[in-house]
């Protein structure tokens, strides 16, 4: 170490310009459809946790815009006894949601859209709206507006229309997570006013005609899901339908439901799409041959979409008779018939379906499920008792073991499915790779922690999961602790899938690899990708890049570069402090982010701080240094 005195003088400036130095340290993964979602690492204590945000209650809500986006993170936030409940809760109105966090925004105009519809870090979310009393706000919440999954049938996130605001009046935002296991970093947007949104009738387009927007087309919804003939729509396709549409209540839930009904001749790829001035919904219900209301009420493919966003979806069905349903979404203000509010429904028949064939592959082991059960597995309405792992009682699993290939088969009604569990126990670390490819379906394939062999655990939750295109590969890769794991594969649950009467076809092929070395510089037995996807180590240092810069990321763990030879001469020496106060004020004159070296998006004096501790660090030899020579 050379020239303390410089040190200290550095020290000095540090002190006089109010920098302050730290001292230094010697599914549901069910049968029925729900939340199929992975889990994310969750930081240990003194592991990158950050403490107790500030808006973890109602009392702290951090005031946003009222055309915004924030990212709301609830990883660190508390669930209290008092928190209110949501009442579009999907467990059960007045549930609460997990980890509440709280934002407020001023109405700058009576309409506002808030949602969580773009976060992809985590995937299911809880948002509720509430009217306040300003003089006294979190004794006065009247929740306005809620919603669980609204941003699509496969996604789990939440969007809220507001038409109804006074503005200049403070609105409440209640943000959960669903589960522990869908805690995270959101993407919270707020618009307001809503974009206005027209959408035109082409010409040629049919008129439904329903001039009460109810009593024309209301099907299972006029008959009370009953086995009576559908008051329904004939369309012959190609077809183009102008709606008009009614939400009278949220609660309880009162809207106008439109049904159209068509044939095909030949199982057939079909499509449709719709596009509305409101949030809109629609499906595709098997007719069951007799047009009337189908039992189990499930949907083949669905589309949830924003008024003035098209949506589209693209299924292969079988001949027969089918329906399709139109209605509003249910988080939204109501809007009366009169308003006219419409949409244009598009359905057409694009022939033969294109469908690949899964083959069993030389060497392939034959899951066998047919063969002993003569079904998928109880896949309707009885228990799967050959490998239906933790929905079944008690667990039952195949095993699989590195290195296998495995060709099943599986089926789903829509609203059921057949779950396929495979088992296999680790007396060490291992990286494994679980993939799959399904025909005429859409492949789920995930990992779930079990709590020792053949044990399921009280709320199994997926380590990882992926769902594949129709005809696809899914894959998932995981660094996996010695112990004992499920490999989960099965249909999404639409479109549906029949089982087969042999082991032919749906079949899936799924296949378990495992070895290949981790990479670990810090010697903490975890994966350094895994490290840094988990907040546990940063990366936003690069010895390789310029001098005096942070450089970073280049994926590997900060603790594992000499981040104390700041100018990159070989040596940790004052000079590095100096010329890290430097790159300090330089950014704080241009903007930039060169001595960002603690990752958290701006250079300011808190890195200072952290490289100071980081500089001491490597002059005593202690952790993190990194072989640094001084």
């Amino acid at each position: 170490m050379r020239n303390l005195r410089e040190v200290c003088r550095i020290a000095g400036v540090i002190a006089a310009a109010g920098i302050v130095s730290a001292a230094v340290a010697g599914p549901e993964l069910g049968t029925t459809p729900g939340k199929v979602l992975p889990a994310p690492s969750e930081p240990q204590k003194g592991e990158g946790v950050r403490g107790v945000p500030s808006n973890d209650n109602c009392s702290g809500a951090i005031t946003i815009l009222a055309s915004s986006t924030t990212i709301a993170d609830n990883t660190d936030a508390t669930t209290g006894a008092t928190e209110p409940g949501y009442s579009c809760h999907n467990g059960g109105a007045g549930t609460q949601g997990v980890r509440p966090i709280w934002y407020k925004f001023v109405a700058t105009a009576t309409t506002a859209r808030v949602q969580t519809c773009n976060t992809t870090a985590v995937g299911d979310s809880l948002i509720a709206i509430y009217d306040v009393d300003e003089g006294n706000p979190c004794n006065t919440l009247t929740e306005i507006g809620c919603s669980d999954d609204e941003c699509g049938f496969t996604d789990f996130l939440s969007r809220v229309d507001l038409l109804s605001l006074t503005v200049g009046q403070t609105y409440y935002i209640q943000l959960s997570a669903w589960t522990e296991a869908d805690v995270g970093p959101y993407t919270l947007q707020v618009q307001s006013p809503i974009p206005a949104v027209s959408v035109p009738c082409p010409p040629g387009a049919t008129q439904e005609g329903e001039t009460d927007c109810l009593t024309s087309n209301p099907g299972c919804a006029g008959q009370g899901g009953g086995p009576n003939p559908l008051l329904s729509t004939a369309l012959t396709l190609p077809a183009t339908i102008c709606g008009t549409s009614r939400l009278d209540s949220l609660s309880p839930l009162t809207r106008d439901n439109d049904y159209y009904r068509f044939s095909l001749a030949t199982e057939s790829s079909v499509t449709m799409s719709i596009n509305a001035e409101f949030n809109v919904q629609a499906a595709i219900l098997n007719g069951q041959g007799s047009l009337i209301c189908p039992n189990p009420f499930a949907f083949w493919e669905q589309i949830n979409t924003v008024g003035g966003a098209p949506g589209s979806v693209t299924v292969c069905l079988p001949a027969g008779d089918w329906l399709i349903l139109v209605r509003p979404q249910g988080a939204q203000a109501t809007f009366s018939c009169g308003q006219g509010l419409r949409y244009v429904l598009n359905v057409t028949n694009n022939g033969a379906c294109q469908q690949c064939n899964v083959s069993a592959p030389s060497g392939a082991d034959f899951e066998g499920e047919i063969t002993a059960t003569g079904d998928c597995g109880g896949w309707i309405s009885t228990v799967d008792f050959y490998n239906g792992g933790c929905n079944s009682v008690p667990p039952v699993f195949s095993p699989v073991a590195c290195g296998d290939t495995i060709y099943g088969t599986t089926a789903s009604t829509g609203a059921r499915r057949d779950t396929d569990w495979y088992t296999a126990d680790f007396t060490q670390q291992t990286d494994v790779t679980w993939s799959g490819t399904g025909e005429i379906m859409e492949l789920v394939v995930g990992i779930i922690d079990l709590t020792g062999p053949g044990t399921c655990p009280a709320s199994p939750v997926f380590r990882v999961a992926a769902v594949s295109a129709v005809c696809g590969t899914a894959t998932v890769t995981a660094t996996l602790p010695a112990g004992s794991y499920a490999f989960f594969a099965a249909p999404d649950f639409t479109p549906a899938v029949n089982c087969p009467g042999a082991e032919n076809q749906p079949n899936y092929v799924v296949t378990l690899t495992c070895g290949g070395a981790i990479v670990d510089c810090n010697d903490n037995g975890v994966d350094d990708a895994a490290d840094i996807k988990a907040g546990t180590s940063n990366d936003c240092f690069d010895f390789a890049a310029a001098p005096n810069t942070a450089g970073g990321p280049n994926g590997v763990p900060d603790e594992c570069e000499c981040v104390a030879d700041w100018n990159r001469d070989g040596i940790s020496n004052s000079t590095d402090v100096s010329d890290f106060i430097n790159t300090f004020f330089a950014d704080q004159t241009s903007g930039g982010l060169n001595g960002d070296v603690n990752c958290d998006g701006v250079s300011n004096s808190t890195d200072v701080s952290d490289f100071i501790n980081i500089w001491f660090a490597a002059q005593a030899g202690q952790l993190p240094f990194a072989g640094c020579t001084i």
